[in-house]
């Protein structure tokens, strides 16, 4: 009886001092993150300086890309957003972090969204490799590379206003938001591999979108959770997947290379991304693999359909939304008819040199983009071991930060008080174009 009485005190004991060293250690880890830490002295939600879970909460929300301009408007230009995360408001700031010749590498966010490849633009993180990787193809997406295909977008934009002309003679309603995002996918197969999906003629996307859709809103939540994402994958064996980020992946992969073996006799003879990078290999032997070219054209697919699609979907919507600007375009585009400049029956595709040249259509496109940018998130970034200064903050090396495109598009010092208004005009002011274009050009490159 002796011996058990002090059996159960000896594991009462243990018990006691295993629970004492536990809460001590985390009233130490909240000491640390609260007081001690660098990013203390940033302001922030109380447990966003605590756990990473805060932040992986809000990119669940619908509507987390206005969470960031709120975040900004109550605490100020500096807002930490996880214990070892900034969000940062500052034009001067931007330019340091994403300008050319950056040596911020990109933050663990970007991890769910590479999967398996080992090539890969978009999310490569160390700046070095992603220097590498993009000299090997740069071939393909040089300026006149990119020109040479205008006439496999032209194709599928015939396809588009037939549709519209067959939708229109019959009154019949369209999702015009759904039905640009059909466009903008066949416009992808025709640059990738010459040929179109046949989604717009066919009203259907066939689970595509919904797939793509899933999987991204799947990465960007993982992706704030990177060691959850890590202990996922190396339990999957034996737990199966429950992420949809890698039924996205293996779904791309799996279309991408269905579309490359219908090719694979042809590869050469179509002037497509396809073909240019077939170019690209053949030109370095070696350097540029089979898996590398598939790697690129997968990007191509899920991210220059939405991209598109959503920035055309956000001037419809701006321009219907504000009848001044709609009048305005229009008179550009009647100009430009009795001009000869354009088809005036409608049939005719303006190219893109013609395109540059009509101020206000681009105007409103570039304002489009600035209201309702494609990226939601943070594009987060490691801060290099020299640290990140800008006007009076410092973030030392190691630490994330991050700018969200729809909160830098709000700058009031550089696109004035009336950020959230629609206003081409404001790009027609040659003496604040540069500026303004900075932030919006570089956001839509640098993902």
């Amino acid at each position: 009886m002796i011996l058990e009485a002090q059996g159960t005190t000896g594991a009462k004991s243990l018990l006691l001092f295993g629970a004492a060293v536990g809460c001590s250690t985390l009233l130490a880890y909240i000491v640390y993150q609260r007081f001690l830490s660098p990013l203390a002295k940033y302001p922030g939600p109380f447990w966003a300086s605590l756990t990473d879970f805060w932040l992986a909460r809000q990119a669940m929300r619908p509507d987390c890309h206005r969470r960031y301009i709120r975040l900004h408007e109550k605490y100020g230009p500096v807002v930490r957003v996880k214990p070892n995360k900034l969000s940062i408001a500052s034009p001067d700031a931007f330019r340091i972090i994403y300008g050319a010749g950056t040596n911020f590498n990109k933050g663990e966010s970007y991890i769910p969204f590479r999967g398996m490849r080992t090539f890969d633009l978009f999310t490569e993180r160390d700046g070095r490799v992603h220097g590498q990787q993009r000299r090997l193809v740069a071939s393909a997406y040089t300026m006149n590379a990119i020109k040479s295909l205008e006439p496999h977008v032209n194709n599928t934009t015939a396809v588009l206003l037939a549709k519209l002309g067959e939708l229109s003679a019959k009154g019949q309603a369209v999702d015009i938001a759904y039905l640009l995002q059909l466009f903008a996918f066949d416009a992808i197969g025709e640059v990738s591999f010459a040929r179109r999906f046949g989604c717009t003629d066919a009203l259907n996307d066939h689970d595509v979108f919904r797939t793509t859709a899933a999987g991204t809103a799947s990465g960007v939540r993982i992706g704030e959770l990177p060691w959850l994402y890590r202990l996922h994958q190396r339990l999957s064996p034996y737990i199966g997947n429950h992420l949809a980020i890698n039924v996205r992946n293996a779904f791309v992969f799996d279309f991408t290379t269905r579309q490359v073996a219908a090719r694979s006799k042809d590869i050469a003879a179509h002037d497509d991304i396809l073909g240019k990078l077939a170019a690209a290999r053949r030109a370095k032997p070696g350097r540029l693999g089979e898996d590398d070219v598939r790697s690129m054209l997968m990007s191509n697919i899920i991210a220059g359909s939405d991209t598109t699609s959503t920035s055309l979907s956000a001037a419809i919507h701006y321009l219907l939304a504000t009848p001044r600007a709609l009048d305005r375009l229009r008179r550009e585009l009647r100009e430009k008819v009795e001009a000869g400049e354009v088809d005036g029956g409608g049939g005719g595709i303006v190219t893109q040199k013609v395109a540059e040249g009509w101020p206000y259509l681009q105007a409103v496109l570039f304002e489009a983009m600035r209201l309702h940018s494609v990226v939601g998130m943070l594009l987060p970034r490691v801060v290099p071991p020299g640290g990140l200064r800008f006007g009076e903050y410092y973030v030392p090396g190691g630490y994330e930060v991050g700018v969200s495109p729809w909160v830098i598009n709000r700058d009031k010092s550089v696109f004035g008080d009336d950020v959230e208004d629609f206003r081409p005009e404001r790009w027609l002011d040659e003496r604040k174009k540069h500026d303004m274009r900075a932030p919006n050009t570089l956001t839509t490159l640098r993902i």
